[in-house]
């Protein structure tokens, strides 16, 4: 009988905020010099899985037969589709309006020059008011 392997996991994947903030700040710099189109769809493809999880939500929630009959079942099959756009989001590697915000400017801040956001703000905002749109005009 072989006896069992132990393995020390005290600091995997733990850094100091200096650290944390260098990693960030180096993420931010990568992230500034990115192409504009590529930060645009980026942040369009962001987006789309967004309101693809707020639908999946929306619809989980509103199902008239569930919530006459099992309106427990509504509930528990709304929280577990509920954060299906942003894990969506973060599995794909896509950009969100926090994350692109937060990463160029802890590097402007770290660096002392400052990038602009108008790629980021239109590329997560347009399909965000495409899919009601499209919704809505019944296309």
């Amino acid at each position: 009988m072989t006896t069992p392997t132990f393995v020390d996991v005290v600091n995997i994947a733990a850094y100091t905020p200096a650290e944390t903030t260098e990693l960030v700040s180096r993420m931010g710099v990568k992230k500034g010099n990115m192409r504009p189109e590529k930060v645009f769809m980026s942040a369009v493809y962001g987006g789309m899985l967004l309101s693809f999880g707020c639908a999946t939500s929306l619809i989980a929630s509103a199902a008239p037969w569930f919530q006459d009959n099992a309106p427990g079942m509504v509930r528990v099959l709304g929280a577990l589709v509920f954060p299906l756009g942003l894990v969506l989001v973060v599995l794909t590697g896509s950009d969100l309006f926090t994350a692109s915000n937060m990463l160029p400017y802890t590097a402007a801040y770290q660096s002392g020059r400052c990038s602009s956001t108008g790629s980021y703000v239109f590329g997560v905002i347009s399909p965000v008011l495409f899919l009601p749109w499209l919704l809505y005009s019944g296309a």
